[in-house]
């Protein structure tokens, strides 16, 4: 300079598309940064030094930035996943991080929301006691983890590299059990993502070319595989593994991987990644799917009919990035809290949010991360919600609302109010007030009563009668009965009825298995709010609920409620 003379070329690795360069503090050493880490030459001769090898994952990592301080000594290096990597030109070692993790983390909780398994793109792997905050460190160091998952009693955890193995480790020691490997062609690395059946005996890993393959757990066995899958969730009686490839989704049996039916997600798109994320609730009544165009959708699990859908992504604040990414855009990771009523989910916007399933309404949002989050789950019982991220950081979020109010005269009312963000705050408000929730609810929700099985049965075939109004009676009390005539119904249905009986019966069968509305969701909500109290008094009046007649709501719901917390 200043005459631009050229003088001389330094060879750039031809594999790397992301370029960074600078200059030591003294100008004696050229920088150049890629993926593959970073290249020095002494710039006098063009001579080349020993690199720095790192790699800088372009897709949740790149590299951004060299800066060489003034002393000479130390180079730092800037990176997309919020951290600085320190290497030190003298010794020429990369030094150590200053805490925390490195680049994109992937995690996930265990069943009962105990436990959180971390790992990161340093191959470091630990799991968490999330009630006491100990964490235990199973690796250290190793090949980058892209997946991460737990068994569902907590015995073993499952790690997914960059180099397309399955490591199986022992939860509480670390100690090694299996090293399952997936083909290494040049699209088949990188494990892209994990699940244990619902009984812990096999585990499923999906590579980047989309082949999802079945091992058994005990032996290391390889068992099948199947092309052309992207995400994949379990039916929670565990006879039902369903998988998306572009907008269908394959019903597969888990014991042979053959396809035993197929079904056809309403309004996604057909790229191969449209469905990347989907989960079926506890009690394996709704199937949902994340899809591309930012869209939530909650689905029948049988006919993966839509029947409802929201928008769960906001879309970048740039004009040009909000158009590039409206229609390519999806959540990453979603989850249901134990009793089914609330959905967690997390995406590129970097935020954490909970969903009311029952009215689809978004009743919680948390912000934190830098960069996309990478998964999301419920701590024990729910009382609070863990989220990983692209930036390297991990959240343990407290999801109870920002204000908290005292239990008063409009309590009851809030708690069935139509505004779910209301309703959502008078559940907790009942939560963390046991006893004045006990003495309230009890007041307000009565078990619920048995009806003789003769006078159900009587009503049923009045469905069948010849006059209108007849029929439309018995439809008028059956339809107030909840479930309780749900076994009568079946067994009527299974008689072959006449058309309009069979399409009544139908009906009422529907509005058993759909979500609760009105009053019914009132007392959903109250369930909710004992079980979150936890308290001796609150399981008491459970168990007074769940005395009440057999398959109604209220007693079912309760019932369910004590199992998760640990009465019989």
């Amino acid at each position: 300079m200043p005459q631009a003379e050229r003088l001389r070329t330094l060879p750039v690795p031809i594999h790397d598309g992301d370029h960074t360069v600078d200059f030591s503090g003294d100008g004696k050493t050229v920088f150049l940064g890629t993926t593959s880490g970073v290249d020095r030459w002494d710039a006098a001769t063009g001579k080349s030094l020993l690199p720095w090898k790192r790699y800088f994952d372009p897709n949740f990592g790149r590299l951004t930035g060299l800066h060489s301080l003034p002393r000479g000594d130390l180079l730092l290096a800037c990176a997309e996943d919020g951290h600085v990597y320190r290497y030190d030109q003298k010794t020429e070692k990369e030094l150590p991080m200053s805490g925390g993790y490195a680049g994109r983390t992937a995690g996930d909780a265990s069943r009962d929301g105990r436990y959180l398994v971390v790992g990161d793109r340093d191959g470091r792997a630990d799991v968490w006691d999330l009630a006491t905050g100990v964490r235990k460190t199973l690796t250290a160091k190793g090949i980058p983890i892209s997946k991460v998952t737990m068994s569902p009693n907590g015995n073993t955890v499952a790690l997914g590299r960059w180099n397309g193995k399955v490591e199986l480790l022992e939860a509480a020691t670390g100690e090694f059990r299996h090293t399952l490997q997936t083909p290494r062609g040049p699209q088949e690395t990188y494990i892209h993502s994990l699940l244990f059946s619902p009984d812990g005996k096999n585990i499923y890993a999906r590579n980047w070319g989309s082949r999802l393959y079945a091992w058994d757990v005990k032996t290391g066995k390889l068992g099948w595989v199947r092309k052309m899958e992207y995400a994949s969730a379990f039916r929670p009686d565990g006879k039902e593994l369903v998988c998306s490839f572009g907008s269908n989704l394959f019903f597969v049996d888990p014991a042979t991987g053959h396809e035993t039916r197929q079904a056809k997600v309403d309004g996604a798109m057909t790229m191969s990644s449209a469905v990347p994320a989907m989960a079926y609730s506890p009690d394996g009544r709704t199937l949902v799917l994340a899809t591309m165009g930012r869209m939530l959708r909650f689905c029948d699990p049988i006919t993966s009919a839509e029947r409802a859908n929201v928008e769960a992504v906001d879309l970048p604040d740039d004009p040009i990035a909000r158009e590039m990414s409206r229609d390519f855009v999806s959540l990453t990771s979603l989850t249901f809290s134990p009793d089914g009523k609330w959905l967690a989910t997390g995406g590129p916007d970097r935020t954490v949010r909970v969903w009311e399933v029952a009215t689809r309404r978004e009743v919680r949002r948390f912000t934190g991360h830098d960069q996309g989050v990478t998964s999301v789950g419920f701590g024990p019982g729910g009382q609070t919600i863990v989220s990983t991220g692209e930036d390297g950081a991990v959240y343990q979020w407290n999801p109870r609302p920002a204000t908290s109010l005292k239990i008063g005269p409009t309590t009851w009312e809030e708690l069935g109010s139509a505004d779910s963000v209301l309703a959502y705050r008078a559940i907790w408000t009942l939560a963390d007030d046991p006893v004045a929730a006990t003495k309230l609810l009890r007041e307000k929700v009565p078990p619920t009563k048995a009806v003789p099985a003769d006078r159900i049965a009587q009503w049923v075939k009045q469905l069948d009668a010849r006059r209108y109004a007849d029929r439309e009676a018995a439809m008028k009390a059956l339809m107030a009965l909840d479930g309780v005539a749900s076994p009568i119904l079946n067994e009527f249905l299974s008689k072959e009825p006449s058309a309009e009986s069979r399409e009544r019966i139908e009906k009422l069968l529907a509005l058993h298995r759909a979500d609760p509305v009105g009053a019914d969701l009132q007392r959903s909500r109250a369930v909710q709010a004992l079980e979150l109290g936890g308290t001796t008094a609150a399981r008491t009046l459970l168990t007074e609920w769940a005395a009440g007649a057999p398959n109604a709501r209220l007693t079912e719901d309760a019932k369910s409620a004590l199992v998760r917390l640990g009465t019989k």
